[in-house]
């Protein structure tokens, strides 16, 4: 059974549209979403992965990424110490919050907030970048006529975080 030229070139812009869409995602995520801290004299990176997430929710009963950490929730010193620690465990997960409340300083509080809150942000997509990844994806599809609830064609996984995929 052939598929007319109309249908192959409906076809076609799907997959490209599924191309461009997990490069766009790709080159979103090529920037590394951990930010530099120092502690007790060292410098450690400050990432909230999916795992820091989770610990935080695990311990605190708030969801990161339903946006349910505020700042003044920074001002009790034990969430702010878990909150490093989850950040801090994902490339350093030999850390306990015993061992990063004692490399804190109650003099920088702040910064620590302030680490916090921009290790949040980073983890974010740019909100242009995702309108525009939506639209694309939109246009590609919506003239498609049939099945449309399949899924895309796969596509090889992209590295995250500078490290390559394995």
């Amino acid at each position: 059974m052939a598929l007319d030229a109309n249908k192959l070139s409906k076809v076609k812009s799907i997959m490209d549209g599924a191309k461009t869409f997990n490069q766009r995602i790709a080159n979103i995520a090529k920037t590394d979403p951990w930010v530099e801290i120092t502690l007790g004299g060292k410098t450690f990176k400050l990432e909230y992965s999916f795992g820091a997430v989770r610990r935080v929710l695990q311990a605190t009963g708030l969801n990161i990424n339903a946006g349910e950490v505020q700042m003044d929730h920074l001002s009790d010193t034990d969430f702010m110490c878990t909150m490093l620690t989850a950040g801090l465990q994902t490339h350093n997960p030999e850390l306990t919050e015993e061992i990063v409340a004692d490399m804190m300083s109650m003099k920088h509080r702040l910064y620590y907030s302030e680490r916090i809150s921009t290790a949040i942000r980073a983890t974010e997509p740019e909100l242009v970048d995702l309108e525009e990844l939506i639209g694309n994806l939109e246009s590609a599809t919506s003239d498609v006529e049939g099945d449309t609830s399949r899924p895309l064609p796969e596509i090889e996984d992209s590295p995250i975080s500078g490290q390559p995929a394995e």
